[in-house]
């Protein structure tokens, strides 16, 4: 049993008191100075965008896939964002709540702020105008948790989306998409939002 554990988990209030005392944080890092974030793009093969983000210990990855579906006839033509969050074997985010529980909640807050910050025009997720549109699922799997989950999620987000690419494709007359002999296109992002943890102590 690690004994430093123990004591953060039995008396938080007293283990954080004693780093503040030194001016440094449990992981040894300064008051002003954040978790090394690195990102890398296209980690994944078979998916149409992807990136991992690793910021400090936090580690997620990003997968994109993109999927032509019929648009309904009474409702908009526009192609649709579906956002998909899935702890992993981390667990929580912070040790309190049902992973299930959280999980749901970072995916609402993911396609909450893709959405109010409009990171994508759906308009030009349209293949034909009320037959056919892209639905655009963004994957993100949680592989370690250890602080600053939202900025990680988002950022990888982001960068998976950056990194997609449209293929080429036209409707046959029977209705179906099919991809065609021309290069595919990027995604167009038109904001990058970025998330910033901040934490308030006594």
């Amino acid at each position: 049993v690690d004994p430093a554990a123990s004591i953060r988990a039995l008396f938080p209030a007293h283990y954080l008191h004693k780093f503040l005392a030194e001016g440094i944080r449990p992981d040894a890092r300064a008051f002003g100075e954040s978790r090394r974030t690195a990102c890398t793009a296209g980690i994944i093969s078979s998916a149409d965008g992807s990136a991992s983000v690793q910021v400090g210990n936090t580690s997620v990855v990003a997968g994109v896939q993109l999927s032509a579906f019929t648009p309904p006839i009474l409702g908009s033509a526009a192609g649709r964002l579906v956002v998909v969050f899935d702890m992993g074997q981390s667990g929580s985010s912070n040790g309190a709540g049902r992973p299930e529980d959280q999980a749901l909640a970072i995916s609402d807050f993911v396609t909450r702020t893709l959405r109010q910050t409009r990171v994508l025009d759906e308009d030009e997720l349209i293949i034909k105008q009320g037959a056919a549109a892209w639905s655009v699922t963004l994957t993100i799997t949680c592989l370690n948790c250890d602080g600053n989950i939202l900025d990680a999620v988002l950022l990888v987000a982001v960068a998976a989306l950056r990194d997609t690419k449209i293929p080429a494709v036209e409707l046959a007359d029977s209705g179906v998409v099919v991809e065609c002999d021309k290069p595919a296109k990027p995604l167009t992002v038109k904001a990058f939002p970025v998330c910033l943890t901040l934490a308030l102590f006594e």
